[in-house]
Order: structure tokens, then C-alpha cells, then sequence
């Protein structure tokens, strides 16, 4: 086979694996199941064309299970660019826990939002300038060593939408001011409140996406995650 024909037919491998997710205003694609996201090293790609890729700091631990995923444990990242619109946005998590210890942080950052738990299985979600009283939290109880996908959608019109596992698990309105930033953090908030847990994959869009497409995305990963 020719070099330019091995090249196609590599190509065309990973163009029909990839999973079949939402790409409408996709500004962040991190997977650590797909080779051409993370080859080694300390940077994490982005596959959404955005150039927000990922620096890994404190050597967060990466192995093959579940396709790949990175072990957290007190280690984080930090996205270059800004791929979260304040008005209204998606962010969406793979991730398993191994502690229910204190500001456990998912997709956050500072001055900006925040998915954390905070000591217990429910995870909170909100803006940093709304202050603590008005985080919500979850009506899932999570446990820890399972695999969950929790996706929030926001806009400034109907507030924030949290489902889990494909699934709406609760709603915020009281509060729809916009997000005072456009960061992105992994497994942190303000390079601290560090994860303990894995992460396999994180997406994030620049509207709020519909419930079907929710349902996408989950459908696309959950048979790598045993669900």
C-alpha cells in the first residue's frame, strides 16, 4: 500500500470510530479515547477546531481503561483560549469519583462558573459573582466509582439545565445573570479545589443544547463507560 493510501485508510479508521456527537457550536472537544487528542506529554487537544487545548498540570495520570481517561488527584488543567460564551453555554463531563471530599471541581473556573462537589454526592452548579447561596444542587445522588455524564446548559432566557446520564435532573432559574468569564479549567477552580476522580472526556458548546442532543452525546460514549 501506497503511503499516501495508508495515510487514507488510517484516516478513514478514525473518521468511522469517532463518536457521533453534537458538533453544532462545539468550542471544546477533549477525549483521552482518541489517540489524536492525547498522544503524551503534558497537553490535552482539543478536536473541536478551536485551538483550546488543554495544559496538564501536577502529572495528572493517564491509562488506558475505559478508552482512556485521566486520574485527577490533585492535579488539573487549564484551557488556552476562551471556548465558554457567558450567554449561554453547554459543558458536559465523563468523569468518576473517588472522593467525596470538599470543592471537588469538574468544569470550573475563575472569575466564571462552576461544577463541584462539596463534601457530599450532590454536585453544585452556578456563577462564581452569584456566591454560594446560589448554587444548586443536584437531585442525583452520584456514588463513587460509577461513571456518570452530567451535561449543564445555560442561557440567559431559561437559566441553567442539568441532566445526568442523558436524563433531566433539575433546573435553576432564580438567577440568570451571565457568567463573568469565558475559561475553561479541568479538575480545578482558580488552579486549586482540585479534583479526586478520573475525567475521560469534556465538551463545550457556545449555546445551550437541545435535550435531544443531550441524549446524542450520551448514547455516542455510554457503552464505553459499562452503561
Amino acid at each position: 500500500m501506497s503511503p499516501v493510501n495508508s495515510f487514507l485508510s488510517q484516516s478513514f479508521a478514525i473518521a468511522t470510530t469517532f463518536p457521533k456527537i453534537s458538533t453544532n457550536g462545539l468550542t471544546l472537544h477533549l477525549d483521552a479515547g482518541q489517540q489524536i487528542s492525547y498522544t503524551g506529554g503534558n497537553v490535552w487537544k482539543d478536536l473541536s477546531g478551536k485551538d483550546s487545548s488543554a495544559t496538564l498540570f501536577n502529572d495528572p495520570t493517564y491509562t488506558t481503561d475505559n478508552g482512556g481517561l485521566f486520574s485527577f488527584n490533585g492535579s488539573y488543567g487549564i484551557c488556552s483560549g476562551s471556548p465558554l460564551n457567558p450567554n449561554s453555554y453547554t459543558k458536559s463531563v465523563w468523569f468518576r469519583l473517588s472522593s467525596y471530599s470538599s470543592n471537588n471541581n469538574l468544569v470550573s473556573c475563575d472569575p466564571g462558573h462552576f461544577m463541584f462537589f462539596s463534601g457530599t454526592d450532590k454536585l453544585y452548579c452556578g456563577h462564581s459573582d452569584w456566591g454560594w447561596y446560589n448554587a444548586f444542587p443536584s437531585a442525583t445522588d452520584f456514588s463513587l466509582g460509577t461513571w456518570y455524564n452530567a451535561c449543564l446548559t445555560f442561557n440567559t432566557d431559561d437559566g441553567m439545565v442539568l441532566y445526568v446520564n442523558g436524563v433531566q435532573d433539575s433546573t435553576y432559574t432564580a438567577t440568570k445573570t451571565p457568567a463573568p468569564g469565558s475559561g475553561i479549567e479541568i479538575a480545578s477552580f482558580s488552579s486549586g479545589n482540585l479534583l479526586i476522580g478520573d475525567i475521560a472526556e469534556v465538551l463545550v458548546y457556545n449555546r445551550s443544547i437541545t435535550e435531544a442532543e443531550v441524549k446524542q452525546n450520551f448514547n455516542a460514549l455510554k457503552s464505553r463507560f459499562g452503561i
